[in-house]
């Protein structure tokens, strides 16, 4: 169990160090298991729609230098799911005997909660802060040895680990009402989550109330006590919740931080607007191509070169990159991977996909980033060991 600890700290994380991204290096070997066991947990239907996702976004890489901006995000988008999918399948090779997806979803969420834990005491102490960069390298254009945006053991900080909180958030509820973990767990586990959320990126707080929103839809049902009390909860805080928040954040740090972490929450429809994700849907509509022959082939940008308008939106990058044609055709492909996927663990699966689309209008979070990879590795795993049921009967 500790070394599979481990290893999924290691590929979730990827903390780079003076040895460089060791994600990388912890997934070769699985890869390699999964070669030599012939990829027989691997259905072909899902093999073959990996692979014409593949070759559609060389398309888009073909079309980057047709149009004076070559670059090769998209294919290395592409073919990192694939392998990460086969990471997963790797996992199940080596620990598959002795976990089950609930115990490997236990492992993921104590990850998720050491990394936060880490970036709370980082707060507290910025000389362990200073302790644990020395050990990492700079990662994007961010000094992560100041300022009030953490990552804690992670390569990168920002929407994308902000993300995985709000996934660790949904495991830990999925846990919970699977009787995998108590309620002492529970409750430690999203206050940890809750709190480091406000150092690292604002996506992931409004994702981690999706997250509730989800688990009630999906799971309220069962009880009306559940629903009653998050309504009272939500009205309290609502009353009388906000205003105190509002001056501990300011008191223990200041008013900028109040205003990035939380602020364009508390103040509203101004505040959100402010925050810049609704302007971010409507620079999606505004980005996509308009005029042919690229809304067919797309200018085959996807987050590099000199382009205009530019965008972080994924959805946008994705028919920037390879047109309407060819962008519907590989969100499909991606649609039939996860159905086939998640067939048995519907309740895990469907609402962990649903936060990363809905992150994708924002950033391209679906096919790539720490929920990504943690999702393409849970789905991997998943089908082997469903398979491995179904073979060995």
């Amino acid at each position: 169990m500790i070394l599979l600890f481990v290893s999924l700290a290691l590929l979730i994380l990827n903390p780079y160090t003076v040895f460089g991204p060791l994600g990388y290096y912890t997934a070769l070997p699985f890869i390699g298991l999964s070669f030599l066991n012939k990829f027989k947990h691997l259905k072909k239907t899902v093999l073959y729609l990996f692979l014409v996702c593949i070759v559609i976004s060389f398309i888009g890489s073909i079309s980057s230098i047709l149009h004076g901006i070559p670059q090769f995000g998209h294919p290395k988008v592409a073919i990192s799911i694939l392998l990460y999918f086969l990471v997963g399948i790797g996992l199940f090779n080596a620990f598959g005997r002795r976990t089950g997806v609930d115990e490997f979803l236990i492992a993921c969420l104590c990850i998720g909660v050491l990394n936060s834990a880490v970036i709370l005491l980082q707060v507290q102490f910025p000389e362990f802060r200073a302790i644990v960069e020395s050990v990492f390298v700079e990662s994007g254009n961010i000094d992560w040895t100041e300022g009030f945006r953490y990552r804690g053991l992670a390569s990168g900080g920002g929407a994308s680990l902000s993300v995985l909180s709000a996934f660790m958030v949904y495991i830990a509820l999925y846990l919970y009402t699977q009787k995998k973990i108590n309620l002492h767990f529970l409750v430690a586990s999203l206050i940890i989550l809750i709190l480091s959320i406000f150092f690292i990126g604002r996506t992931g707080t409004f994702l981690i109330v999706v997250a509730f929103a989800i688990n009630v839809l999906t799971q309220g049902w069962r009880s009306i006590r559940n629903i009653l009390m998050l309504m009272i909860t939500f009205i309290f805080i609502s009353f009388y919740g906000l205003k105190y928040v509002e001056e501990f954040l300011i008191q223990s740090y200041d008013e900028a931080f109040y205003r990035y972490s939380l602020g364009f929450i508390l103040e509203g429809k101004q505040g959100i607007t402010d925050e810049g994700t609704v302007g971010m849907v409507a620079e999606f509509l505004a980005t996509v191509p308009t005029e042919l022959p690229e809304m067919l082939i797309g200018y085959g940008f996807y987050g590099a070169g000199d382009f205009r308008p530019w965008t972080d939106s994924g959805f946008a990058r994705m028919f920037l990159s390879v047109g309407f044609l060819f962008g519907f055709v590989f969100y499909c492909c991606a649609f039939y991977i996860f159905k086939k996927s998640a067939r048995g663990k519907q309740l895990l699966f469907w609402p962990l996909i649903a936060l990363l689309a809905i992150a994708e209008a924002k950033e391209g979070l679906l096919f790539a980033g720490y929920s990504s990879r943690l999702l393409f590795i849970l789905m991997g795993f998943w089908t082997a060991q469903s398979r491995g049921i179904v073979l060995t009967r």
